[in-house]
């Protein structure tokens, strides 16, 4: 029954020093490869950034060609005493149902985005800290890059789109 304890200890003693020299490896590893590093960090930024981007001109072109259907603009104001000091029509019970309706049809996919973009960036981060070899690297720059090019392909699509909209109405 010792014997077993002590293969255990010595397991245990084993995934400590497993588990140490990763952790010297990554730090050594992110050293060598630190201005590659940020060039992938800046890569998710303005992954990021381009994403949401496309996603508020993709909102953009639909509420845009919405308010050229109906061609009908009013001004109204919430707040009962403002709209009275600058004599203004406030919102009915219908409307406020159409402003909220409104809200949420925005907020689900900013929502959505969010919840993808924060699990892909967990996903990122785990990986980024826990690179240590040469191959996990190459897969962290393909993905990186592939995702960078969708998701710029996308942006460029949606701005090539809004621009030619805006100039050939």
């Amino acid at each position: 029954m010792k014997e077993y304890y002590n293969l255990l200890a010595e397991e245990q003693k084993v995934k400590y020093e497993i588990k140490e020299e990763k952790i010297r490896l990554h730090n050594k590893f992110m050293q060598t490869h630190e201005k590659q590093i940020r060039v992938l960090d800046v890569l998710i930024i303005l992954m990021i950034v381009f994403n949401y981007c496309a996603v508020f001109i993709t909102h953009a072109l639909v509420e845009k060609n919405a308010v050229e259907l109906n061609q009908t603009v009013q001004y109204i104001e919430v707040n009962p005493v403002q709209a009275k000091v600058h004599d203004l029509n406030t919102y009915t019970e219908e409307e406020r149902s159409e402003i909220v309706e409104y809200i949420n049809k925005m907020a689900k996919p900013i929502i959505f985005q969010a919840i993808i973009w924060l699990l892909l960036l967990l996903v990122y981060l785990y990986h980024r800290s826990y690179v240590f070899t040469e191959e996990g690297f190459y897969i962290l720059r393909a993905v990186v890059a592939i995702y960078f090019l969708f998701l710029t392909l996308d942006f460029v699509n949606d701005l090539g789109y809004f621009v030619g909209a805006m100039l050939f109405r």
